[in-house]
C-alpha cells in the first residue's frame, strides 16, 4: 500500500492555466459532452441512469484515491504518517455530482430528482466551468491529483450538461427556484460543517463552499476589494446573491435552448398536418 501511495505521489512540473496539459483535458472534455448529447440525448430511461451512475461511480473511485493520498505523509526516514486532512473532505460545491448523481439516477420521476437535476445543470455546472476556466485553483505539482482534480471537474461539466440537455423538454422558470433552494440546503450544510469542524478542528483551514466565516478565500479581482471588506455574514450573502445570478444566466441558456427546440418540433408537425 505504502509503495503505491508513493507511485501516486510522483511530483510534476505544476501546470499552468491554458498549457498543455489544461487544454488537453479542456478539449477531452468538449467532445465527451458533445458525444454525449448528440448521441444520448434521447436516449431510454435505462440508458440514460447507466450513464449516470458510470460517470458517479469513476468520480467516486478517484475521490477515493486522492482522500487516501492526502491522508498520507512520509517522514524523512521514509515512514509513513496517517492523518485525515479535514480541510479535503469533499464537500464543496464541486463534490455535488458525488452526492446528487446516484439519487438523479436512481429516483423515480418526481420533484426531489427534478430539483436535483435542476440544481446539477445551473449551480453544479457553474462550479465546474469556473474551476476549468480558472484551474490554477486546483492545480498542484502532484500528477495524480492534477489528473484526479480536471477529471471530476471535467465529468463535472459533462454529467451537468448532459443532465439539462436530457431534461429539455420539462425546462420551466419553476425548475430555477427547485435549484435555488437545493442551493441554499446545500449552502446551509456547508456553513454548520465549516463552524462545528473550526471549533473541532481549529488548526486545518476548513472552508467549505468558501464561504467560512473564519477563512477569506480571495475572490475575482474586480470582487476582492469589496468581498475582503465584508462581515462573515455579508459574504455569505454577496456569495448567495453572485451564484444565483451566474447560475441563472445559465438556466437562461437551457431554458431558451429547450424553448427553440419545441418551436422547431411544433413547426415541423404543422407543415406535416
Amino acid at each position: 500500500m505504502e509503495k503505491l501511495i508513493r507511485l501516486l505521489q510522483t511530483h510534476m512540473e505544476e501546470p499552468k492555466p491554458f498549457g498543455a496539459f489544461h487544454l488537453t483535458a479542456l478539449a477531452i472534455v468538449v467532445v465527451l459532452t458533445v458525444l454525449l448529447c448528440v448521441f444520448f440525448r434521447n436516449a431510454d430511461a435505462t440508458t440514460y441512469r447507466n450513464i449516470l451512475i458510470s460517470i458517479w461511480a469513476i468520480m467516486f473511485v478517484m475521490e477515493g484515491v486522492r482522500q487516501l493520498i492526502l491522508s498520507c505523509t512520509f517522514t524523512p526516514e521514509g515512514k509513513a504518517v496517517w492523518a485525515y486532512q479535514w480541510h479535503a473532505f469533499p464537500l464543496q460545491l464541486c463534490d455535488s455530482p458525488l452526492y446528487i448523481l446516484l439519487p438523479i439516477a436512481l429516483l423515480k420521476d418526481g420533484k426531489l430528482r427534478t430539483a436535483l437535476s435542476s440544481y446539477a445543470f445551473t449551480y453544479v455546472l457553474l462550479g465546474g466551468m469556473a474551476t476549468y476556466i480558472a484551474p490554477d485553483s486546483i492545480s498542484t505539482t502532484v500528477v495524480y491529483l492534477n489528473v484526479q482534480t480536471l477529471a471530476h471537474h471535467g465529468f463535472q461539466i459533462i454529467s451537468c450538461i448532459f443532465i439539462g440537455v436530457y431534461n429539455r423538454k420539462s425546462i420551466c422558470f419553476r425548475r430555477f427556484l427547485d435549484a435555488f433552494i437545493v442551493f441554499i440546503i446545500a449552502v446551509c450544510i456547508a456553513t454548520v460543517f465549516n463552524v462545528v469542524m473550526h471549533h473541532v478542528i481549529p488548526d486545518q483551514v476548513i472552508n467549505m463552499f468558501y464561504i467560512s466565516p473564519y477563512f477569506l478565500k480571495t475572490a475575482p479581482l474586480i470582487f476582492n476589494a469589496a468581498w475582503s471588506k465584508m462581515s462573515g455574514i455579508g459574504r455569505l450573502f454577496f456569495y448567495i446573491g453572485g451564484m444565483t445570478g451566474i447560475a441563472f444566466i445559465i438556466f437562461m441558456v437551457f431554458y431558451l435552448f429547450a424553448r427553440l427546440i419545441r418551436r422547431k418540433q411544433r413547426k415541423a408537425t404543422a407543415q406535416a398536418a
